[in-house]
């Protein structure tokens, strides 16, 4: 969990940030999950019609290259203090505390704002 807690203005105001790199995470992740589908079809073929070694190269080096953007963008969301609870399903918790406790604001992509907040567990 983060070490910044934040009011519920500051998720407001955090979120478009937010909310702009989850999109981004999410879309680097397809592509992600694609690029690696297409190199192992590559390594599993390379025996039986003749890939070549640079095509294999080039499919390992697109790979490596995407795996760091998304690295950064998680580093980036981090920063903003906001938790990727899920790039799939597009969730993003806020710490925040409420009557003494610390709880997260939630916010599902799709929603026009931050309206609901639960427990820790």
């Amino acid at each position: 969990m983060s070490d910044r807690l934040f009011s519920l203005d500051a998720a407001k105001a955090a979120l478009p940030d937010a909310a702009r790199l989850l999109a981004e995470i999410q879309t680097a992740k397809a592509e992600l999950e694609q690029l690696s589908a297409g190199l192992e079809r590559l390594l599993s073929a390379i025996g039986g019609n003749g890939h070549r070694a640079e095509d294999i190269a080039e499919a390992r080096r697109q790979t490596h290259d995407l795996a760091k953007e998304l690295d950064q963008l998680l580093s980036e969301i981090d920063a903003t203090g906001a938790e990727l609870k899920s790039i799939d399903d597009g969730l993003l918790d806020f710490p925040s505390e409420l009557d003494g406790r610390i709880v997260y604001l939630c916010w599902h992509q799709g929603e026009a704002s931050i309206a609901f907040w639960h427990e820790l567990e």
